[in-house]
Parts: C-alpha cells; sequence; structure tokens
C-alpha cells in the first residue's frame, strides 16, 4: 500500500504458496475521502476477485489425478468446477464426484448445494434421464439437506431458493435470496439469482441492478454466463430487443454452452426482423437442445408475466421453431 496526498493505490497478489506462481494480482487507486468505505470496497472487490481465482488453482492442482487419487477437498473444487460448466459431460462427471464426497461425508453443505444446483440444470436442460419434475424433486430434496447442514450457508440458501423459484414460488425464493446475502454479502451467487428472481418475477429494473451487483461482485466467475443470460431476459421482457441481443452475445462469448442465451437472441432478433441473428441463435439453441419445439418441457421457466412468456415463445416462432 502507498499513500500520495489524499490518494492511496493498493497493489494485491494471490500466490500459490506451494509452487511461488502467480494466481490473480490486481491494483486499486482510490481517493481516501473515507477509509471506511475505501476499505469495505477494496475488500468487497478483493473477494469477489480471487474466489473463482482460489477455485481455478485448485482445479489446476488436480490436473493429471486420477479420481481415486484426489483428496476430500480436491473432490469438492473439481465438482464445483464441473458443476458450472453446464454440459451434460460435465453434468455425468460432477454427480459422480458429488457422490463419492457425500458417501465420505454425508453432511457437505457446499456438495450439497452444488449437487442441487446441478440436478437443476440437469433437469432444465434435459440432461437427466428422469423427466423434469423427478429432476426437481431431487433438486429440492439435495437443497433441503445442504440447508440443514448448515442453514448460515449462503449457497445452501441460494441452491433452495432456486429451487423455489422454478416452482413458482418467487417471494419465497426472493425472501431466502435477500438472507443469503445478509449472511454473506460478497456472494455473487446469491445476488445474481436474486436478479433471476426480480427478472422472471416481472421487475427487470431491479433484476438489471442486482445483475450488477454480481458481476461487480466477481467479473471472473464462471457463472458470468448466466447473469449476462439474465440480463438479456430482463431487456427482453421490457421490449428493449436490440440490448437483449447484446447481452445475449455477451453470455455467449462467455461461455457458449448456455442455451438460454441463444434463445434470448434467435428471439429478441426476430422480433426486430434481423433473420441472420435470429437464425444464428436458434441454431445455437437446437444444436444444444437437439430436438427442441415450442412446446418442449426444456423450454419452461417460472415467469410470472403470462406476457413474458409469450414474447419469448412469439420470438422462437418468428426465427423458425417449429410447434
Amino acid at each position: 500500500m502507498r499513500k500520495a496526498g489524499n490518494r492511496v493505490r493498493i497493489n494485491a497478489q494471490l500466490i500459490d504458496a506451494g509452487g511461488g506462481q502467480h494466481v490473480w494480482a490486481e491494483r486499486y487507486d482510490r481517493a481516501l475521502e473515507d477509509i471506511f468505505v475505501v476499505q469495505d470496497e477494496i475488500t468487497r472487490s478483493i473477494i469477489g476477485a480471487i474466489a473463482p481465482g482460489i477455485v481455478a488453482a485448485e482445479i489446476q492442482r488436480t490436473h493429471g489425478k486420477k479420481a481415486e487419487e484426489l483428496g476430500q477437498w480436491e473432490r469438492v473444487m473439481r465438482a464445483h468446477w464441473h458443476v458450472q460448466r453446464f454440459t451434460q459431460e460435465d453434468f455425468n462427471e460432477a454427480i459422480l464426484l458429488i457422490e463419492e464426497i457425500l458417501r465420505r461425508d454425508p453432511e457437505n453443505a457446499m456438495a450439497l448445494a452444488d449437487l442441487a444446483y446441478n440436478w437443476h440444470m440437469g433437469g432444465l436442460f434435459g440432461w437427466t434421464t428422469e423427466p423434469f419434475p423427478v429432476a426437481m424433486e431431487r433438486m429440492g430434496a439435495a437443497a433441503r439437506r445442504a440447508v440443514a447442514a448448515d442453514d448460515r450457508d449462503a449457497a445452501a440458501q441460494t441452491a433452495l431458493a432456486v429451487y423455489e423459484l422454478f416452482s413458482d414460488l418467487h417471494d419465497d425464493a426472493i425472501r431466502r435470496l435477500n438472507r443469503a446475502i445478509e449472511l454473506d454479502p460478497n456472494s455473487s451467487f446469491a445476488r445474481g439469482y436474486l436478479g433471476t428472481a426480480y427478472s422472471f418475477g416481472g421487475e427487470p429494473e431491479r433484476s438489471l441492478a442486482a445483475m450488477h451487483d454480481a458481476m461487480r461482485l466477481s467479473p471472473r466467475d464462471c457463472l458470468m454466463v448466466i447473469w449476462h443470460t439474465v440480463s438479456a431476459w430482463s431487456h427482453l421482457h421490457t421490449q428493449r430487443f436490440a440490448e437483449a441481443i447484446s447481452c445475449a452475445k455477451q453470455a455467449i462469448d462467455f461461455n457458449p454452452s448456455f442455451p438460454d442465451s441463444h434463445g434470448i437472441m434467435a428471439a429478441a432478433a426476430a422480433h426486430l426482423r434481423r433473420m441472420t441473428e435470429a437464425q444464428t441463435g436458434l441454431n445455437g439453441l437446437t444444436r444444444l437442445l437437439p430436438g427442441l419445439t415450442l412446446s418442449d418441457p426444456r423450454l419452461v421457466r417460472p415467469f410470472r408475466r403470462a406476457e413474458d412468456r409469450e414474447r419469448f415463445v412469439s420470438g422462437l416462432r418468428k426465427a423458425g421453431l417449429p410447434e
């Protein structure tokens, strides 16, 4: 830390003590108008920035090891990484790892929260052998176990809130997400899903504000693809179709494996009669969700307002998705 006049420069580094390599570095220049505000801001920034770096470093340490060679913490980290990759292959790998973790430690709240979230994505996108309602019940059971194991764990509370949201219990989900943020104000996971609940609950402007907070807290997080996608949802709900396309493209650039970003791009572009972009989005959506139709349960989302769902479906219809 260096101070000059009324300004301070803070250089922060995260170094792997085992090998000495740099994992993350950042510089912060701030005016010292209120030292306590600056302190809190820098603390939040560093926590949000290094958490994904720590996960990435831990994953890197497990590369080259066979599953049976992994320690318990290494299994947790590798499973956490697979859960947030959003592919069917990663879904299956995460299930195997988490089941092994829970055989050894049945009350591991982080593993249970990841299991719930993994079942959520698997059911949503048809990666499971079970139908969506069964996958949802598995999600709910895992999320409730996570909260029972540690009711002060923000990730566990968030996983249960996601289950409530996709069970159309919007108000319950919002209350629980606010509770998760009270438990951990630095949780981009909780703040991002608060924005998701607001978006599907018909409050797009509040959603965008929460998304801004989630992305500011943890700009390197794997879940950035969802935060960009939910921003696209919120713009679609307000018929700001060009902004929806822009956010959807940002999500696709971050991780092209997440289906919703392609679907929003297709629908928004079709409403603007930008049919080349609509076709590109539709191609991406159907590549990730083969055999998709407008009545497919893989398009079920917890829209509180019927007009939001109709806007999305009619856009996909204009883009060429069959009935």
